[in-house]
C-alpha cells in the first residue's frame, strides 16, 4: 500500500512547491487582489495562496499587502514574477527562504525593511548570495525594527567618523560606545536600551569590546562596536 494518497498524502512543503509558480506569477493580479480583498482570483487555490501570501487565515489586510509587496520587490530584482517563481521553487531550501522572507515582511511596518527583505530574497534565489547567508540576513532583519536600526546607524557613524588611526587601547575607546554614551545620543531609547542591545548582540549585529575586562569587572557588557553583519543590514535598509 502506498504511503501517500494523490491529494492528501503529499507534504505541506510539496504542495507549497507546486503552488508557488502560480502564486508568484499572479502577484501583479490575483495575488494582489487576494491580499487586498481577501477574494482569490479565478484558477488560484485559495488555501495555498493564503499559505504563501497571507501565511495565516486570520492575518489582517495590511499584513497581506506586505507579503505581496516583498514578492514584488524581489521580482523586480530578478527579472519578473515568472523568473522569481522559477528560482524560488528550484529546491526546498529556496522555497523555505521564500516562506521566511514573506513571514518577516508580514511582521513589520518598516517599509525599508520590506524592501531590504525583497533584496535578500532575490540574492538568495538567484545565486548572488548563498541560501544560508540569506537565511542569516533574513533572521537578522526579522529581529530588528526602527529603534534597533537607529542604534546600529549610530555605532556605524561613530566608527566611521573616528577613522582607523588610533592605536590600542585608544582605538577601543574611540571606535566604540558604551551604554551610557548610546543613551546620551538616543535619549528616547534609554529605558529600553538594554533590550535593544540584547537583540542586536544576539543576532551578532553588535559585539562587546571589553579590552580584556570581564563582565563582572565592568558591570555591564560593552562598549559596543558594530559588526560586518550589522553594517550589511544597515546598508540593505538604506538602499
Amino acid at each position: 500500500m502506498p504511503d501517500e494518497t494523490p491529494e492528501f498524502g503529499r507534504s505541506v512543503q510539496r504542495r507549497l512547491l507546486d503552488a508557488l509558480p502560480d502564486v508568484v506569477a499572479s502577484t501583479g493580479t490575483g495575488a494582489v487582489d487576494f491580499a487586498i480583498t481577501g477574494a482569490p482570483s479565478a484558477g488560484v487555490a485559495a488555501p495555498l495562496l493564503a499559505a504563501l501570501v497571507r501565511l495565516g487565515a486570520d492575518a489582517r489586510s495590511s499584513r497581506q499587502q506586505r507579503g505581496a509587496r516583498v514578492l514584488e520587490a524581489a521580482a523586480g530584482q530578478v527579472g519578473g514574477l515568472e523568473r522569481l517563481a522559477e528560482m524560488a521553487t528550484a529546491d526546498e531550501a529556496r522555497l523555505e527562504l521564500t516562506a521566511r522572507v514573506i513571514e518577516a515582511a508580514m511582521r513589520t511596518t518598516h517599509k525599508q525593511k520590506v524592501r531590504a527583505l525583497g533584496q535578500v530574497l532575490a540574492n538568495g534565489v538567484n545565486g548572488h548570495a548563498t541560501v544560508d547567508q540569506s537565511q542569516i540576513l533574513t533572521a537578522a532583519l526579522d529581529a530588528i525594527e526602527a529603534p534597533h536600526v537607529q542604534v546600529l546607524a549610530l555605532l556605524r557613524h561613530h566608527t566611521d567618523v573616528q577613522g582607523g588611526d588610533y592605536l590600542p587601547p585608544d582605538r577601543v575607546k574611540e571606535m566604540t560606545l558604551d551604554n551610557g554614551m548610546i543613551a546620551e545620543r538616543l535619549p528616547g531609547h534609554r529605558t529600553v536600551l538594554g533590550s535593544l542591545l540584547q537583540v542586536l548582540s544576539g543576532q551578532w549585529l553588535v559585539e562587546p569590546v571589553q579590552d580584556g575586562m570581564t563582565f563582572a569587572q565592568i558591570g555591564h557588557p560593552g562598549p559596543w562596536a558594530i559588526t560586518t553583519l550589522g553594517r550589511t543590514c544597515v546598508e540593505l535598509l538604506e538602499e
